[in-house]
């Protein structure tokens, strides 16, 4: 997502071209050259920018298996390890497909989720990041179940009219009735970088810079929603909406960044 730029804006009546044609040209020119190198980049482009990285510092492990580097879990052209979910309230779902290295998934009636079918997935001491966005309609976009030790978890962005991000369920509570519960003015076909870091004892989460979830584990109680468990442990949904992702990467974090979360506590 790219900053906008400053358009340099001119009219031609303020260009004094006087009697002379020859600066007259000159004027012409910068004016021209000026409108097209200021024209803003085009929003929403479907090219994946570079922008799915981490505050943390690289892994510098030689190891290709190293569990700290980052591994992508959607190879862009295909559904290959994942599986579309067909029964409950996802019998309805919309066309899921793999296109241009993104991930679609077409409105359901009511939800359209999809099962991550690897089994090395994490359930602490990792960070999940990805893009996201809402192509229709009004509501989440993006729903995530997902391990927190033993315990499971989801969250929404977009929840409950289209503006609601939390976890769900905290203590019985749903995301829009908890602590967790923030709000945010999401736009369609604008992506967002959604960030999921959890460790034994917290879970964060972040859209784009900003970060809107700080839940520590205490004495809580944690469940999800029974609609969402044919998602478990690791999986997508939107709810009748249709959404997209790309570039869908998890690592494990580093005896370092769980020593200085530690630290931090």
């Amino acid at each position: 997502m790219s900053p906008n730029t400053r358009r340099l804006k001119f009219s031609t009546s303020q260009i004094v071209c006087g009697s002379v044609p020859f600066l007259c040209g000159i004027a012409m020119s910068f004016f021209l050259f000026t409108m097209s190198v200021s024209a803003d980049p085009p929003e929403n482009s479907e090219e994946a920018e570079d922008v799915l990285k981490s505050p943390a510092p690289p892994c510098e492990c030689e190891e290709e298996s190293c569990p700290h580097k980052w591994r992508d879990l959607f190879d862009g052209e295909s559904l290959e390890g994942w599986e579309i979910i067909e029964k409950w309230d996802f019998k309805g779902h919309g066309e899921v497909k793999a296109e241009d290295e993104i991930l679609h998934f077409g409105t359901g009636d009511p939800f359209t989720g999809l099962l991550f079918k690897g089994e090395d997935f994490p359930r602490v001491d990792y960070e999940l990041i990805f893009e996201a966005k809402r192509t229709e309609g009004d509501d989440f976009f993006l729903g995530v179940v997902f391990p927190f030790g033993e315990d499971q978890l989801s969250f929404v962005c977009g929840g409950w009219g289209g503006e609601v991000v939390g976890i769900t369920s905290v203590d019985g509570e749903p995301a829009v009735e908890n602590q967790t519960a923030q709000y945010v003015e999401f736009e369609n076909d604008r992506w967002y970088t959604i960030r999921l870091r959890v460790t034994e004892n917290n879970v964060g989460l972040w859209v784009d810079d900003e970060h809107l979830v700080d839940l520590d584990r205490d004495y809580h109680d944690f469940t999800i929603y029974w609609e969402q468990e044919p998602l478990l442990p690791f999986g997508f949904s939107s709810w009748n909406t249709g959404s997209a992702y790309r570039a869908i990467r998890v690592r494990k974090l580093t005896p370092d960044e769980l020593k200085n979360e530690d630290d931090e506590s």
